[in-house]
């Protein structure tokens, strides 16, 4: 397994645990958010892990293991899930009260943004993969977005 898709492994078990601000109530010497199992707190472990930056997380760890070759599709499926929590993170928290977490989105989507550039892609391009992703989506959207960020 790649170096790279060990660092979001961790990355993801640290903001599950802690939130994704947790940088920012680091250095501002704030409360940590610690994951709950009360399903009434904030912080309840259902409510943390269905956040989209957590499951974009998971999947670009899986994209980033690979060993010479990279799957066309699953490639499609973490950039565009990348672009969709950057360009919605900005619809939604705009204007931000916390930059550092917005820039702390930015930089993991950047390994995604320009792995084209060290690796060979492989298989055929199958824009199914899109749609049902985008279908995912939307469901997403439909669902759980007013349970996950209330």
């Amino acid at each position: 397994m790649n170096n790279l898709c060990f660092l979001y492994l961790f990355i993801y078990l640290i903001y599950a645990i802690f939130g994704y601000d947790i940088l920012t109530r680091i250095i501002n010497d704030k409360p940590k958010k610690i994951i709950n199992l009360n399903p009434n707190h904030k912080c309840f472990c259902c409510r943390r892990l269905l956040q989209l930056s957590l499951i974009t997380i998971l999947v670009s760890a899986l994209t980033l293991n690979y060993n010479s070759n990279l799957n066309i599709n699953l490639y499609s499926i973490a950039l565009l899930l990348n672009l969709v929590v950057i360009i919605f993170y900005l619809i939604k928290w705009y204007p931000f009260n916390d930059n550092l977490t917005f820039y702390s989105h930015v930089l993991w989507a950047l390994p995604i943004f320009l792995l084209p550039f060290f690796c060979k892609f492989n298989g055929n391009f199958d824009i199914k993969y899109i749609l049902i992703t985008i279908s995912l989506l939307i469901t997403y959207k439909i669902l759980f977005e007013n349970y996950v960020y209330s």
